[in-house]
């Protein structure tokens, strides 16, 4: 596992979550894991979760004592309770919440099962869902709750209906609760990321060599021509969770590349 490098990289010397407490739901690796060391670095305490205690384990070891975490499957809500409950008692009160736990599996539509269908919704929506609400209880004013979208929500790609149909949702979500949440003195946004370059034992799942094509298509189409750095992902999440956004409320900022701009 990579302790330095992507992950570590140093690009905010401004401490803008300076004494903030953060949790990130999903951040035992990729995006969430560049986050977790983008939000130390930037001051804040964290508490991570995903569902990869090893994973976890790991982060911890080198995050240092700023950083705490535990497995959950945010499928099931008497765990999203139980990590709740955790995160009162170390913390109290939480200032910002990234969710961004995902189940990412890309098939051709003819090869969907409801297996598949079920636990993307079970994890992308319901997950997220009730994790908001289980922490809106012990955030206050000031807050920042950050949603993890994705492009494959707004495009028509081949082989993601039910991973595009999910993040259609929270998007959708990141807006409505954004006008719900906002007389709480809590802001909601979402983070659309375009394609990721991350690890290959970090990446989705895909059937046969539907990976390197996909990969072809995709960069042939971004206007960077390449995938993203997991830390510019976390450049973004950070800023939504900081003071630098006091005035952005239910937008969805689109970290692509320019993919979308075709």
């Amino acid at each position: 596992m990579p302790v330095a490098g992507d992950y570590k990289s140093f690009t905010n010397k401004m401490n803008s979550l300076s004494n903030k407490k953060a949790v990130i739901i999903g951040g035992e690796r990729g995006v969430g894991l560049s986050t977790a060391w983008k939000m130390i670095e930037a001051g804040a305490e964290l508490f991570i979760t995903g569902i990869d205690q090893e994973k976890i384990d790991a982060a911890l070891s080198e995050m240092g004592k700023r950083a705490r975490g535990v497995r959950v499957d945010i499928s099931q809500l008497n765990e999203i309770e139980a990590l709740v409950n955790r995160v009162k008692e170390d913390f109290g009160k939480i200032d910002v919440l990234f969710a961004n736990a995902e189940v990412a599996q890309f098939i051709p539509f003819e090869d969907a099962t409801e297996e598949i269908f079920d636990l993307s919704f079970a994890v992308n929506v319901k997950g997220i869902f009730f994790s908001i609400k289980s922490f809106v209880p012990i955030m206050g004013e000031g807050s920042s709750i950050i949603l993890t979208s994705s492009v494959n929500g707004n495009l028509g790609v081949p082989n993601s209906s039910i991973y595009a149909a999910t993040k259609a949702a929270v998007r959708s979500l990141a807006r409505t609760l954004s006008r719900e949440l906002i007389s709480k003195g809590i802001r909601v946004n979402a983070i659309s990321p375009g394609p990721v370059n991350l690890p290959s034992h970090e990446r989705h799942e895909y059937p046969g060599e539907m990976e390197l094509r996909l990969r072809m298509a995709w960069e042939e189409k971004i206007a960077l021509g390449r995938f993203a750095k997991p830390s510019e992902i976390a450049d973004a999440v950070v800023f939504l969770a900081s003071s630098h956004s006091t005035y952005v409320v239910g937008a969805e900022l689109v970290v692509d590349g320019g993919i979308t701009t075709f």
